[in-house]
């Protein structure tokens, strides 16, 4: 009598593991056929919510609360092909994409929440120089004025950010990194994640 409920003790909590890990609040890699599927990722319906795929891979970014959940799992090119005939000037695009990789088994959840910076952190980067930025491993990628203003795209490990300078440069020159670089920031934001944070070859820090 032992050994069965010694069986359904351990039956209860391997069940209860497999939900957890839909929840994203850890990392759930395995095989078998209880896994949770995307079909539970999709019914969230985040706002914060971002995916990519190919004909080998699948990975998707949520938020749920103030946690942010990264999700990866395999695809095949049957599948894909599939997803990929899906005209976007069908306004059921979504709907149908969701309904065919519905049913995909996630092999992997990652809380990656930790990534973003604090208040505090953005707040620092108020005065720094364009230059120093770009030092420290920001890559300013865009530009666009506005009133006498010139504010910046920029990324940082899978983390996008808004800077603002309040000087006006040519957003068409090719030169408005070095026009920028000795000018200090008077405000600074962090936009969120980054699209890169979906790659294949993406790891924890």
């Amino acid at each position: 009598m032992k050994s069965k409920t010694l069986a359904a003790l351990f039956l209860t909590v391997a069940m209860t593991l497999a939900f957890t890990a839909c929840g994203g609040s850890g990392s759930d890699k395995g095989g078998g056929g209880d896994l949770p599927t995307l079909a539970d990722i999709y019914a969230l319906e985040s706002e914060d919510f971002m995916e990519t795929y190919d004909p080998e891979y699948y990975a998707c970014l949520y938020k749920e609360g103030d946690t942010y959940t990264r999700v990866s799992a395999d695809m095949t090119e049957e599948l894909y092909e599939k997803a990929a005939a899906v005209s976007y000037d069908d306004e059921d695009h979504d709907a149908k994409v969701k309904e065919l990789l519905g049913p995909v088994e996630i092999k992997e959840t990652l809380d990656v929440t930790s990534l973003l910076p604090s208040d505090e952190d953005v707040a620092a980067l108020k005065g720094k120089t364009a230059q120093e930025l770009a030092e420290e491993g920001y890559e300013l990628s865009y530009v666009s004025v506005f009133e006498g203003t010139s504010n910046v795209n920029a990324t940082k490990d899978y983390v996008t950010y808004l800077f603002t300078f309040d000087t006006a440069v040519d957003e068409d020159s090719d030169t408005w990194r070095e026009d920028l670089k000795d000018q200090k920031v008077t405000d600074a934001a962090c936009q969120g994640f980054d699209f890169t944070i979906l790659d294949p070859g993406f790891k924890m820090p």
